[in-house]
């Protein structure tokens, strides 16, 4: 607690000089008893100093405690000197030094930084082989993925539409698409830390859409629907690729951070919307046909009904959708915001 002692002086007689003493308080006091206890301490000195050295008030504007036993011991009364230096000690031994709380702030960010260390020292690190190989496989993914970008871009200038742009790039897509397994394969080696189970669905939901959906069915593959989740695929794969090829090599660029944690919000539901409505498109086909079912009676005495299927895979995005929407959401405020997220493992 900071302590001044402001003068004032009253110049009507030459003989005798009144002198108030006010005290201001420059840090937030305490206690309200303490501050009172300083008042009382710092008022008795100054009022002795009036009695006993007239002179020195006369000459000084402003008194502060080290002047005070300074001129005590000047002045040859020993025990004002002990009377004073002791409530000075008092007065500073009760005061907050400010350079303990630095050094108490120091401490605690060092055992806050230890923490910090302990966590990460209780992660699995990631070898240079396993960094190296996510390296080239994020590399490899992005540069699939603009591949498919460009040809679609160019199919479309070319054609004028989007009847036939699914049976030029299928190769690739069924190839990119695939290999997209991998990460599984990562999420099961501890190699990313990512959840098996949020990975999984949306792995496997796409590669069923490529396999079992629109390249069995070639009537669906010129409608709407397909259209609508191949640009979604492309632009969200694009931006996460690179945001994890990026983040690899330790030169994020914001906007791809942005894009990353941003563009999502619109793309999701887009890419969600394509699927459904691709599925819905494919289920007159599958009842005529009844491709990949199994009547009775057969030789496994099983049945099995695509079209009744793919109904339930759609009311499955019902309790699905939500549940990875708002585990994007819940990391868009996590890196973008620096909120804390607490999460119960699966």
């Amino acid at each position: 607690m900071k302590i001044t002692i402001k003068e004032e002086l009253n110049s009507k007689t030459s003989k005798t000089k009144k002198k108030k003493y006010t005290y201001l308080q420059s840090c937030s006091a305490v206690d309200w008893s303490r501050g009172l206890f300083h008042r009382v301490l710092l008022r008795l000195p100054g009022i002795l100093l009036r009695a006993g050295a007239p002179e020195m008030v006369s000459q000084t504007k402003l008194l502060n405690r080290s002047s005070l036993v300074l001129y005590y011991w000047r002045s040859y009364v020993p025990l004002y000197v002990r009377f004073v230096s002791s409530s000075c000690q008092l007065c500073l031994k009760l005061q907050p030094d400010p350079a303990a709380f630095a050094c108490e702030a120091m401490a605690s960010s060092e055992d806050e930084g230890s923490v910090e260390e302990k966590e990460n020292a209780k992660k699995k690190p990631i070898s240079a082989v396993a960094t190296a190989w996510l390296i080239f496989y994020n590399i490899a993914m992005t540069a699939g993925w603009l591949v498919l970008a460009i040809s679609m871009f160019r199919f479309y200038m070319d054609k004028g539409t989007h009847k036939g742009l699914y049976r030029s790039i299928q190769k690739t897509l069924k190839f990119f698409q695939t290999f997209a397994l991998f990460e599984l394969v990562h999420c099961a080696l501890g190699i990313v830390r990512t959840s098996v189970l949020v990975t999984g669905v949306q792995v496997s939901s796409r590669i069923f859409m490529v396999w079992f959906i629109t390249n069995s069915i070639k009537q669906i593959q010129n409608e709407n629907g397909v259209l609508l989740f191949l640009v979604v695929w492309t632009v969200t794969e694009i931006i996460r690729y690179s945001y994890y090829t990026f983040n690899l090599l330790n030169h994020l660029p914001y906007f791809i951070k942005w894009a990353r944690y941003n563009l999502f919000i619109v793309l999701y539901p887009a890419g969600v919307a394509g699927e459904l409505l691709t599925i819905y498109a494919a289920l007159p086909y599958v009842r005529k046909t009844a491709m990949y079912s199994l009547r009775l009676p057969n030789k496994y005495n099983v049945s099995f009904d695509y079209y009744y299927f793919l109904i339930s895979v759609m009311c499955s995005y019902i309790p699905l959708f939500p549940q990875l929407y708002l585990h994007m959401l819940r990391q868009r405020r996590r890196v973008l915001h620096g909120e804390v997220i607490v999460e119960k493992d699966d």
